[in-house]
């Protein structure tokens, strides 16, 4: 009996001394895990909302600054010369700097502040040629005008770039450390529940907490992907989605579930894959290799129900328990590039501008050159387009400048290029036409204006030619030159009529 009870003496102690192992056990663990929740709290709700504040941030400045906001009251400002304009790229102005400004309060914005100061440097050039033509609209000349328009916005944009791509939050880690958490946490919890029940009194209470905390942490992590102004879809190594965003399914029409059975591929245009030579398997890795080249691609995606859209893609791709991943954010474009045409269009002929002109001149004036072939302009002037006006009123001269637009764009070749130059004139751009073929092509036009065109009015037109084929011409500005003697040569001939000044041909004028 004696040996029995200290038998059971020494093995209550023994149990009691196991027990209060056990418990300094799980509060060492417990105590461990509550380390790691509250350290993957801090980066989740802490430091994650600071880059994707940041990402907004920058992107107000993005947009606040350009075709939507200061550089496109700037140029509606130089083009239409309204004041109303001029008032809206001032709001603008001050609504960049507030988001500049909000961008920079960001703790981790601190380290941007060069970029910064490039962005602001560009604004406020902007803000300066703004004041100028402002002060000396009547005065200043279209070269002058044109040289004011054209600030040097490259740094400004090179800055932007630098600041996304420092920007792009580790959400991949994020949700990789969060998930092991949870396995491992949800394992421990079992254990502690099955083998050690005296101890789920002590520690139920803790678990609870740790269980509230890593609930919380999840639901940041879903509210922060999903208030995120773009689609953000997560793809394995084979293209397949494993995840995506609410904006997303409202970009592309398909569910949370469909999204699942889909590969990126199903999103992308297959003409656009076609033009690009890119087959469906490899469309991820297509833009992996592009983003090395130029950190985004452009691209034509496609919804649930077929309709294409213009898309901008960025990628980002690591490894994650030895399986490749990618987080593919896309933008849809299709409202920026319906403004950007509205930039670049003349709003009454719906005719390209000239800003738009001068840009497709320049790349048409290199490939000439490269290919020894000609390249010839003609300048048209609607004769006596004052008049017009004062005797039938500005909204019959609109009339006849979107008739005289109409025609223009009706006779044109496949290759050619028609836009409106300025008041009463347009310019045509014919690729590979030599001197004599567009003589006859101007005299076409002239004839066929007053047989084709129904106004009540008497209209003709005076056309200048000129060609890169005269030997004279060795600049742009020189071809320019041409143009301009060549129209004012047909005035001075009586009008309705096409002159060239050409060294070789110079008798043909009519």
């Amino acid at each position: 009996m004696i040996v029995k009870s200290l038998i059971n003496r020494y093995t209550v102690k023994l149990v009691l001394l196991v027990a209060l192992l056990l418990n300094v056990a799980v509060l060492s663990i417990a105590f461990m895990l509550n380390n790691h929740v509250n350290a993957l709290e801090k980066l989740v709700i802490v430091q994650s909302p600071e880059y994707f504040n940041a990402g907004q941030s920058l992107t107000n400045i993005e947009r606040s600054f350009g075709y939507v906001g200061f550089i496109h009251h700037f140029k509606n400002y130089v083009l239409r010369g309204d004041e109303k304009y001029y008032q809206k790229a001032n709001q603008a102005f001050d609504k960049v700097n507030e988001a500049i400004d909000t961008f920079q309060s960001i703790p981790v914005n601190q380290t941007f502040d060069a970029e910064i100061r490039v962005i602001r440097d560009t604004l406020n050039q902007y803000r300066e040629n703004l004041d100028v033509i402002k002060n000396n609209r009547t005065t200043l000349s279209i070269d002058e005008l044109d040289r004011l328009v054209k600030v040097d916005d490259t740094q400004a944009e090179l800055a932007l770039i630098s600041i996304q791509r420092q920007l792009l939050p580790p959400i991949e880690d994020i949700s990789a450390h969060t998930e092991n958490t949870l396995t491992e946490l949800s394992r421990n919890i079992w254990t502690f529940n099955i083998v050690l029940v005296p101890l789920i009194i002590f520690v139920s209470a803790f678990i609870v907490e740790v269980l509230t905390k890593l609930t919380k942490v999840s639901y940041e992590m879903a509210r922060l992907l999903n208030i995120t102004p773009d689609a953000v879809i997560y793809l394995d190594d084979d293209g397949k989605v494993l995840k995506a965003n609410r904006k997303s399914s409202q970009l592309f029409g398909y569910s949370k579930e469909q999204f699942r059975g889909l590969y990126f591929s199903n999103l992308v245009c297959k003409e656009w894959m076609r033009t690009n030579e890119v087959e469906e398997p490899h469309v991820v890795d297509f833009l992996r290799m592009n983003k090395l080249a130029r950190n985004e691609s452009n691209l034509i995606g496609v919804d649930k129900d077929g309709i294409s859209m213009a898309l901008n893609i960025v990628l980002s791709s690591d490894v994650i328990k030895g399986q490749k991943r990618t987080v593919c954010i896309v933008r849809d474009m299709r409202d920026f590039n319906q403004l950007k045409l509205h930039a670049e269009k003349d709003h009454l002929t719906q005719l390209y501008n000239r800003r738009y002109f001068e840009k497709v001149f320049d790349i048409e004036y290199s490939k000439a050159n490269q290919t020894n072939t000609e390249l010839s302009l003609l300048l048209i002037d609607i004769d006596d387009f004052k008049a017009i006006n004062d005797e039938f009123g500005h909204s019959y001269g609109d009339a006849v400048l979107q008739k005289t637009a109409r025609f223009l764009s009706e006779h044109t070749r496949k290759d050619d290029f028609v836009c409106r130059w300025g008041g009463d004139e347009f310019i045509m751009l014919c690729p590979g036409m030599n001197v004599r073929q567009l003589h006859k092509y101007a005299q076409r036009l002239t004839k066929g204006f007053q047989n084709e065109v129904d106004v009540a009015a008497k209209i003709t037109l005076s056309i200048g030619l000129a060609c890169t084929s005269d030997f004279s011409v060795t600049t742009k500005k020189d071809l320019f030159e041409q143009i301009d003697s060549a129209l004012y040569r047909s005035k001075r001939n009586g009008k309705n009529c096409v002159s060239i000044v050409h060294k070789l041909h110079d008798k043909l004028t009519t």
